[in-house]
C-alpha cells in the first residue's frame, strides 16, 4: 500500500519540478504518529477485552507449531537465512479459483488461503492448521493516503479433516477471515504477551507459515520522458519457515515462496510450490471430493514416484539356501568354507557332514516346515547344524545358548521345535521334556561319521520357511519371524552386488 502511495507520489512531485510547477500534493490532514497516538488511546478498556476475548477462543489449544517434514535439523536459534522459489499460478487457473470462491461468497485471497492450509496439513500430517497473514490495518479512510507501516499479521486456523471436501473447507475460512478482519486492531505482539503461547526455540509464536496476497500493485509510472520501475529485491532472508507471498496480475497469481535455508533446500521449496498449484488445480476440478483424495503430484513426479522409484525388479535364482552353497561345493570343493580357531573344513567335507546330519535329522521325522532349533557354543558346528538343518528340509531356529532359561523354554515351545540340535554341556539349560528330542552332536558324532555323505531327497521348495528368527522381546513378548528360503536368495543376491562379495569375501 505504501509502495503504491510513494510511486504515485514521487511521479507527481517529479512532474511539476520538470515544469516549474509547485508541487501538487495536498497538506496531510493528519501524520503516522497521530495515528499511533490515537491507536494507544483507542486499544484499552472494553476495546481491548473485546478483542482479547475473541483471539482467546479462536486460538484456544491451538498448537504449538506446525511440524513439517524438513530436509535438516531444525536449529535451536534461526540465523534468519532465507532463499526464494518464483510461483505462478497461470491466469487460467486463478479465474477457476476466483469463480469458485464467488459460489461461496468468498475471495480469491480465502480460496489461496484454503489450498494453503491444505498443502501444510498434508505436509504435516496435522489436522490443526494456522497461518500468518498480513492485513492492511488500514480501517479508516483518514489513513488510506498516509506512507506507514499499519500491517497487523493475524493467525488464521483452520480444522483440515480428511473427510471435508475443498468447498466445505473454504467456507470455514471465510468465517475465519471475516472474523479476523472484524478484530484486526490488536496487534500480535500485544497478543503474545496477554496469551503467552509456549516459546519453542527457532520457532515464531502461533504460526511458522505466512500468506501474503496482493490485489494489485502499481510500482510503475512514467512522467517527463522518464519512466520509473519497481524491480524486485532479494533479501536472502526469511522470517518464518514458509512464506508465500502472490500478487495478482495479468498472467495469473504470480509471487515467490520464501523459505529458511537453514531447514529447506530449493529442491523441496520447487516441490512445494508445484504441489500448491496441482492441489488447486484439482480442487477446482473436483471441489465437492474429499480433500484427502485431491492429488499432490503431477505426471512426471507421480511417475517417478509410484513407478521409477518402485521399478525394484531384479533376477535372482529361486532356490533354496543350502542349494546355493550346494552349488558352490561343485564348483570348488576344495576352497576353504570355514575356520574357527585352528580348525577348518573345505566345501566338500562342510557338505559331507551336513548332509551327515541331514539324514539323521530325516530319521527325527524332520521335513518341510518342522521347526529345528540349533542351540551350540560357538564352533564349526554352527555351520553344520544350519546346512544340516536345511538339508534335511527343516527351518532353522537359532538359539543362543546365554539367553536366560526362561527365554529358552519359551522360545522352544512358542516356535513349536520338534529337534534340539545341541551340545551335551548345554542340554541341562533346557526343560527336561526336551532331552528325548535332542541331537548332541559332540556325543553322537560316532553315529553321524556313519550317515551317508550325500544330500538326502525332501521335497522342500523356495517357498518353504528358511529360518524362524526371533525378535530381542525388549518391547514386548518376543515374536518369531518366518523368513522363506527365496527371501533370503533374493537378499544375500543384493548384497553380493551391493557390497561387491565374491572368491575371498568373509
Amino acid at each position: 500500500w505504501s509502495m503504491t502511495l510513494l510511486v504515485r507520489e514521487v511521479a507527481l512531485l517529479y512532474g511539476a519540478l520538470a515544469r516549474g510547477q509547485a508541487a501538487p500534493l495536498p497538506p496531510l490532514g493528519i501524520q503516522y504518529a497521530d495515528f499511533g497516538v490515537w491507536q494507544r488511546e483507542w486499544m484499552q478498556g472494553p476495546r481491548l477485552e473485546k478483542q482479547l476475548d475473541y483471539w482467546k477462543r479462536q486460538l484456544a489449544g491451538v498448537p504449538s507449531a506446525l511440524e513439517l517434514p524438513t530436509d535438516f535439523p531444525r536449529p535451536a536459534t534461526r540465523d534468519g537465512r532465507g532463499a526464494r522459489h518464483d510461483v505462478l499460478l497461470p491466469r487460467e487457473l486463478t479465474d477457476a479459483l476466483k469463480a469458485l470462491a464467488q459460489q461461496e461468497g468468498a475471495s480469491l485471497y480465502m480460496a489461496l488461503l484454503t489450498g494453503w492450509q491444505m498443502l501444510m496439513a498434508r505436509y504435516s500430517g496435522q489436522e490443526d492448521v494456522s497461518v500468518g497473514s498480513p492485513m492492511a490495518g488500514r480501517t479508516r479512510g483518514e489513513v488510506e493516503s498516509l506512507i506507514g507501516l499499519f500491517v497487523n499479521a493475524q493467525v488464521l486456523r483452520t480444522r483440515v479433516t480428511d473427510t471435508a471436501s475443498f468447498r466445505t473447507l473454504l467456507r470455514q475460512v471465510r468465517e475465519t477471515v471475516l472474523g479476523a478482519q472484524e478484530h484486526q486492531e490488536l496487534p500480535i505482539e500485544r497478543l503474545v504477551e496477554e496469551l503467552k503461547p509456549e516459546r519453542i526455540p527457532g520457532r515464531t509464536p502461533f504460526f511458522q507459515v505466512m500468506l501474503t496476497y496482493q490485489a494489485s500493485f502499481r510500482g510503475s509510472a512514467s512522467v517527463e520522458g522518464v519512466k520509473l520501475e519497481a524491480l524486485e529485491l532479494d533479501t536472502f532472508s526469511a522470517k518464518f519457515d514458509l512464506t508465500l507471498q502472490v500478487l495478482e496480475t495479468d498472467a495469473g497469481l504470480k509471487g515467490y515462496l520464501e523459505y529458511t535455508t537453514d531447514i529447506f533446500t530449493a529442491s523441496t521449496a520447487a516441490r512445494m510450490a508445484e504441489h500448491l498449484r496441482v492441489l488447486l488445480q484439482e480442487a477446482v476440478a473436483h471441489p465437492d471430493h474429499r480433500v484427502s483424495s485431491l492429488q499432490l503430484l503431477a505426471g512426471a513426479e507421480r511417475q517417478q514416484m509410484l513407478v521409477e522409484w518402485n521399478a525394484t525388479r531384479a533376477p535372482f535364482p529361486e532356490a533354496c539356501m543350502h542349494s546355493l552353497f550346494e552349488a558352490q561345493v561343485r564348483r570348488a570343493p576344495e576352497a576353504l568354507a570355514a575356520v574357527f580357531e585352528g580348525t577348518q573344513l573345505t566345501y566338500a567335507q562342510l557338505d559331507a557332514r551336513a548332509n551327515q546330519l541331514a539324514h539323521a535329522l530325516r530319521r527325527r521325522g524332520v521335513g518341510p516346515e518342522v521347526r529345528v532349533a540349533l542351540s551350540v557354543e560357538r564352533s564349526l558346528d554352527i555351520a553344520i547344524g544350519l546346512l544340516g538343518i536345511l538339508k534335511a528340509g527343516g527351518a532353522w531356529v537359532p538359539v543362543d545358548p546365554l539367553l536366560p532359561r526362561e527365554r529358552l523354554a519359551f522360545m522352544m515351545e512358542d516356535s513349536a521345535a520338534q529337534v534340539l540340535v545341541t551340545q551335551q554341556p548345554l542340554l541341562d539349560r533346557f526343560p527336561e521334556a526336551l532331552h528325548a528330542r535332542a541331537l548332541c552332536l559332540d556325543t553322537e558324532r560316532g553315529a553321524l561319521a556313519a550317515e551317508p555323505t550325500d544330500a538326502p531327497v525332501t521335497g522342500v521348495t523356495p517357498a518353504n520357511m528358511a529360518y524362524l528368527l526371533y525378535t530381542s522381546g525388549s518391547t514386548g513378548t518376543p515374536k518369531g519371524t518366518a523368513v522363506e528360503h527365496r527371501s533370503v536368495a533374493n537378499l544375500v543376491t543384493h548384497e553380493a552386488v551391493a557390497y561387491g562379495i565374491g572368491p575371498g569375501s568373509r
